[in-house]
């Protein structure tokens, strides 16, 4: 891809965001970024990529407890702000790609090539969803849905001036539970094409 495009991608839990974030990255050839994020910190900080993943997602009020591991210096220990690093990194090599939350739409707004987006759904439809994936109960699902929502909400509030899932803050939302997974994906996928031709 001779221009650079970012896809920056918020989602609810249980509405299918990551799944239809993946496709969009394999469908055009774009890099993909999520856990790998986390993944690529591990490696470098050399820490287990299980601890790591622990402080993914995790508000600045519990980020300010000690280090994540050994060799990370004082002032390094926040695994947000590590990763809003790598992120601008990314963004700065001229790499194209599609990245699930992390504040992304925040972090990288003054990227003019930047779209971003915020996947919702209906409840009964993110329960489903989340029993099927996980065998839960739909009490256990609902749980874990707002737990999850709740997280995310904290995390991306301490970080951007925006609020999470708050449509003045993407160029576009959508809830995926009217459209289905499959044409949720082609139709965010229209509007890329039509934003990236719209840049040339």
């Amino acid at each position: 891809m001779d221009r650079q495009i970012i896809v920056a991608i918020g989602r609810e839990y249980g509405s299918a965001g990551h799944e239809i974030a993946q496709q969009i990255a394999d469908d055009l050839g774009l890099a993909f970024y999520d856990q790998q994020l986390i993944d690529e910190i591990a490696h470098t900080e050399q820490l287990d990529t299980f601890d790591a993943r622990m402080f993914d997602d995790v508000p600045k009020s519990i980020m300010s407890a000690p280090g994540l591991g050994e060799n990370m210096e004082p002032g390094e220990n926040k695994m947000a702000e590590v990763q809003f690093e790598l992120i601008k990194k990314h963004a700065a090599s001229g790499e194209s790609f599609v990245i699930v939350g992390r504040c992304a739409e925040y972090i990288l707004r003054e990227y003019p090539c930047l779209v971003t987006v915020f996947i919702m759904g209906n409840m009964k439809q993110k329960q489903r969803r989340i029993m099927n994936l996980y065998q839960m109960t739909a009490e256990e699902a609902k749980a874990a849905i707002a737990y999850h929502d709740r997280q995310r909400q904290t995390f991306h509030n301490s970080y951007s001036d925006t609020k999470w899932g708050e449509a003045k803050g993407y160029d576009l939302c959508i809830n995926s539970s009217k459209l289905g997974v499959k044409n949720t994906t082609r139709l965010l996928e229209e509007y890329i094409k039509l934003r990236m031709e719209a840049m040339e």
